[in-house]
């Protein structure tokens, strides 16, 4: 916790700092609202328009090829793939150990009651992206939404000047067989993946 020793010259500073906080926080959710608005209505020609906006990106397909995956998978130094390897190890057991059975039992009167565990058909998982890679980010997401048995998983990451996804980023979801994956970022991309 930070502790503000406020006296009558400092005040003035310290409510405008707290509202121009308040302020960039309020037009940020204002600006996400626009963009998921734009991208539920007008579909693909919004997520573009937003990703050459605030990307500085014009994108020619935002699905990311088999062969960019396949490059990145087969450019990883082995040290890396086996740092993946023994990561995924770890998280696959922690996350078999989280899963239900589905029970049943009878009451006194004879009634069949029970639950069933079935998971969502398909999931979107957004690996951030900009300065940095996130490949755990990948691995911690992906790996739980297979373990529950997640049929269909899409991975939308921000897309580099050039136009491509982090190779890590690629590395660790074609390790994993994930092969959709969208060059995209942001609330666009959020947006993307919930409206389709």
């Amino acid at each position: 916790m930070k502790i503000i020793h406020i006296t009558r010259h400092t005040a003035a500073r310290v409510i405008l700092r707290h509202k121009q906080r308040h302020l960039a926080v309020h037009n940020a959710e204002a600006t996400v609202r626009r963009i998921i608005a734009d991208v539920q209505e007008a579909g693909d020609s919004a997520v573009r328009r937003w990703t050459k906006k605030l990307d500085q990106v014009e994108l020619k397909s935002f699905w990311v090829s088999e062969e960019e995956i396949n490059r990145a998978v087969k450019s990883m130094p082995a040290s890396y793939s086996r740092s993946l390897r023994h990561a995924m190890t770890n998280i696959l057991r922690f996350h078999k150990a989280q899963l239900r059975t589905n029970r049943t039992f009878t009451t006194r009167e004879g009634a069949q009651l029970g639950f069933r565990f079935v998971p969502v058909e398909r999931v979107g998982i957004y690996i951030p992206g900009g300065k940095a890679a996130y490949p755990s980010t990948v691995l911690m997401n992906v790996i739980p939404a297979k373990v529950a048995g997640v049929r269909e998983i899409i991975i939308a990451s921000p897309p580099s000047s050039s136009g491509s996804v982090h190779p890590a980023v690629l590395g660790a979801a074609g390790f994993l067989g994930i092969r959709r994956i969208l060059r995209i970022g942001g609330a666009q991309a959020i947006a993307a993946l919930a409206f389709g």
